[in-house]
């Protein structure tokens, strides 16, 4: 999870300087667009792996039996 959150905020950075760099005349809006689609990919990456984390619980908690309940389900070792 830090890993993902990690690389998001890599392609957040790398989209801002793409941006800056564009204003000046350095690179083309075809470079900008390619940066924004790497990090909405790795957005849509991150979401996808938080889905499965919650979908391999809630099969982890019907195969126990049920009757798990938190306010909070423990997928990161804050939480837990």
């Amino acid at each position: 999870k830090e890993l993902q959150e990690y690389t998001i905020c890599d392609a957040k950075e790398r989209l801002d300087l793409t941006l800056s760099r564009e204003k000046s005349g350095l690179d083309s809006a075809f470079t900008v667009l390619q940066y924004e689609e790497e990090l909405l990919r790795q957005e849509i990456l991150n979401v996808d792996y938080t889905y499965h984390q919650y979908a391999f619980l809630t099969k982890l908690i019907k195969a126990l039996g049920g009757g798990y309940f938190s306010e909070t389900i423990p997928i990161t070792k804050e939480a837990s």
